[in-house]
This record gives structure tokens, sequence and C-alpha cells, in this order.
């Protein structure tokens, strides 16, 4: 998902909700080797994820949003390569529950700025999510996040974000290594 600098007007509430659907999103493949022949695994083969959310603005220059993520609904083969044989996943998984506080620093609305608007943002991922399922590695987690973005009279809009995921463990399985 991608931030923007446009901040909502003062107590100026926002809810919605977001689909995506996502094709092999987690697949094992042996080094050298592929999904097909070579004893690779579609741990998720397809899924279609659900986020909720809601914020509201906070004196024209700021925002506080929650995000509610889950799987609607997911398949995939057999658990066995993470030592889980017999076991698939549920269909249904809640995600970790984002907090999201965002300061705009340059109005991309005022004559100065042309256009140009800059925001901080910094998700707070808090471990609600269904870690059996693989929704969630159980801690807690930070995402500072800088959103650069430039409009056009026409609505035209490029964005950019930058960030970095801190407090992210290491899982090992196997000889698989998540960080």
């Amino acid at each position: 998902n991608l931030g923007k600098s446009e901040i909502l007007p003062h107590f100026k509430p926002s809810a919605g909700v977001l689909f995506h659907y996502l094709k092999e999103p987690l697949v094992l493949v042996p080094l050298g080797g592929d999904v097909e022949d070579n004893g690779g695994q579609r741990i998720i083969e397809n899924q279609i994820k659900t986020e909720v959310f809601a914020s509201i603005g906070l004196f024209d220059i700021a925002e506080l949003g929650i995000v509610i993520p889950f799987s609607a609904w997911q398949d995939g083969e057999d658990l066995t390569s993470v030592g889980r044989a017999g076991e698939t996943l549920d269909s249904f998984s809640l995600g970790d529950i984002r907090v999201v506080p965002e300061i705009q620093l340059i109005n991309p609305n005022e004559g100065w700025s042309k256009g140009f608007g800059l925001t901080v943002m910094v998700p707070l991922y808090i471990p609600t999510g269904d870690t059996e399922n693989i929704a969630s590695d159980g801690k807690f987690r930070i995402e500072p996040r800088l959103v650069a973005d430039w409009r056009h009279d026409s609505g035209f809009v490029v964005t950019t974000n930058v960030a970095y995921q801190f407090l992210r463990s290491e899982e090992e399985i196997r000889n698989f290594v998540s960080s």
C-alpha cells in the first residue's frame, strides 16, 4: 500500500476496505530447483487479502489510522516442508493490526509547494495475527516511512514511499530462513 502526503482536515473521518488477490505469495523452492519438478511447495497458492481501515484528521497536519488485515480466503499445499505433515492453512486468518500515525511536513495544496508534498508515517504492527496460519510472526514491528509525491492540477499524481521495517525477527524453519 502506498501512502500519500495529503492529510484529512481536522476531525474528518475516512474509512474503507481494500481487497488484494495474490497468486503464490508463499512458495518454498530448494536451491537450484523449481516448484514443479524439484521438491518445491506452494505453502499459500492463492489468497484474497482484505484490509479494513479507518482514519481521522488531526489539526490539519496529522492523521491517525488503523488497519485490520485478514485473509478472507486462501489455499495451499500440505505443510510437510515446514514440519506440519497432514496440515494445511485455514481459509480465514487475521493479520497484524496496524496503527498508523502520520504527520505532514509539506502540504501539496499550498501555493508555494507547487504540488509537491512530504509526509512521515510510522506504522506500528501489533502482533494480533494468527501465527499458526503464517499471518504473523507474533512480534511487534515498527516501519518508519517517508512519503513524497507531486500532483498536477489535472489530478495526475506521482508518489514514492521509502520505508524500513525495524524489529523484524528472523525465523528458521528447517533449511529456510525468513527475515
